[in-house]
Formats: structure tokens, C-alpha cells, sequence
């Protein structure tokens, strides 16, 4: 029972996850969704294709944000192991994209 109490406690309450997707604008056409779920302090460094920067700044640990803009996407993300980030609801493998422990890539990914 306390393991089943201490997973639930670490999850949002459903009502807020529901408040939280319904309070959110509608994606105008041909914008993406970002998704970023820190668990330590992180720095994270995100812009859009019209140079628009999406955030620029140190994550708390705990913190979940959500953004939204145009691909492809510039990010930075320091501490990289401490990130799940999911665009458009795929979640992206950060560490296979990491150099010690600092992601810095384009999304979509070039892979030419």
C-alpha cells in the first residue's frame, strides 16, 4: 500500500492533468507541441523556425512545461539525464542526442 501511495503522489492529480490539456491554446496549423518534464535543476534552451525563443532559462526540478511554435526547433538542454521532453506526444531519446550530459540538436532531426 505505501508503494502504491508514493507512485501516486509523484503523479498530478487527474483533474489537474485534465485542467492542464483543456486550459492549453489550440495549435494554429503547421505548430508543434513541446512537452518538458525536468526531475533536477536544468538549463533548457528551445527557439522556433521564426527565431521566436520558446525558453531560455534554468528548470527547477519538478517543473512540467509545455510550449508550442513552429519546427524545426533549436535546443539545448544541460543535464540532459535530468529531461524528458516529447514533441507532439513522441517522446525524444535525449541521451542518444547527449555529450556529456548536454544535449544540442535540431528537431526534426537532419540525418543527412
Amino acid at each position: 500500500l505505501g508503494a502504491l501511495h508514493d507512485s501516486a503522489s509523484q503523479e498530478a492529480d487527474p483533474a489537474e492533468q485534465a485542467w492542464q490539456a483543456i486550459s492549453r491554446a489550440p495549435l494554429a496549423e503547421g505548430e508543434s507541441s513541446l512537452q518538458i518534464r525536468a526531475s533536477a535543476d536544468s538549463w533548457v534552451e528551445i527557439s522556433d523556425a521564426n527565431g521566436q525563443e520558446l525558453e531560455m532559462d534554468l528548470l527547477r526540478g519538478g517543473s512540467d512545461k509545455y510550449y508550442h511554435g513552429t519546427p524545426p526547433f533549436r535546443i539545448l538542454v544541460g543535464r540532459a539525464s535530468a529531461v524528458r521532453l516529447a514533441i507532439d506526444g513522441e517522446t525524444v531519446d535525449l541521451p542518444a542526442l547527449s555529450r556529456e550530459d548536454v544535449a544540442q540538436f535540431s528537431w526534426p532531426l537532419d540525418l543527412n
